[in-house]
């Protein structure tokens, strides 16, 4: 069966599209290929074969956008996990009851309230030489916490 539509459905009317749409150049640089009004005779399966064209097109950008989207979140969780590790870290070298700089100290509270808690009462008090350790916080990220005191051999009140 054949079925007469309008050419500008088919295609777009500008030079560039026409190898695209398997249309010689030859001799028409940039005369348009369809005036307005003009209408193409195509069969049905000419037809299916545009609109697979047309939905292929469409599951293309789709997946294209959810591989974006994928790599942010990714990237995003990067970042997280980055940030645990580093704030596991100062955790590990308060418990050994280690030197920390203060803003290892913020960025563990800000990260973790919860795992600065758990440092600072198992800080260990027994370590006659403590390291003193440079600061491993990323600056970005750092913002002073408010509520963070910072607890050193000297300033610790003894266990009873």
């Amino acid at each position: 069966m054949i079925k007469t539509i309008d050419a500008s459905q088919l295609f777009n009317n500008t030079p560039a599209h026409r190898n695209r749409a398997g249309f010689s150049m030859a001799g028409a640089k940039n005369a348009p290929i369809f005036a307005q009004g003009d209408s193409v005779e195509i069969s049905e399966e000419s037809r299916r074969a545009l609109d697979e064209r047309a939905m292929f097109l469409q599951w293309q950008e789709s997946a294209r956008e959810q591989a974006i989207q994928a790599r942010e979140t990714a990237k995003l969780q990067a970042e997280a996990h980055n940030a645990l590790l580093i704030a596991f870290e100062i955790a590990a070298r308060i418990m050994r009851g280690d030197v920390v700089p203060p803003d290892d100290i913020n960025f563990l509270g800000e990260t973790s309230p919860g795992l600065l808690m758990m440092a600072m009462s198992s800080r260990s008090f027994d370590n006659e030489n403590p390291e003193e350790h440079d600061g491993i916080a990323p600056r970005e990220n750092h913002r002073p916490a408010a509520n963070v005191q910072v607890v050193t051999p000297d300033t610790a009140t003894p266990r009873a």
